[in-house]
């Protein structure tokens, strides 16, 4: 089952990616709302994309369609506290249904 760690820095924010125990490195920004990266904490073009690059990452689809991401933004990702949080693959289908 795979973890999301998304931590702010005073450079941006990051998201780890772990699977299982492994760390799995950076979550790939599969950039398409905001050329700026990722954002949490409120819907928007940054919270968007990292909605989508999670949905893509955990369906293996770099272009993942709107209707799976969508939902993740609004139930999810609008909700992360500023500092981060995490966020997991169970709370991730527990909002939409993944294929």
């Amino acid at each position: 089952m795979k973890r999301y760690v998304l931590t702010r820095f005073p450079s941006g924010c990051v998201v780890r990616v772990f699977d299982g125990e492994r760390d799995a490195g950076l979550l790939r920004h599969l950039v398409y709302h905001s050329p700026d990266g990722f954002e949490w904490g409120y819907g928007g073009s940054g919270p968007s994309d990292l909605a989508r690059s999670i949905v893509g990452d955990l369906i293996c689809d770099p272009n993942p369609p709107p209707a799976l991401y969508r939902p993740v933004v609004t139930y999810l990702v609008a909700r992360v506290p500023d500092e981060g949080g995490e966020l997991t693959e169970a709370d991730v289908r527990r909002v939409v249904s993944l294929p």
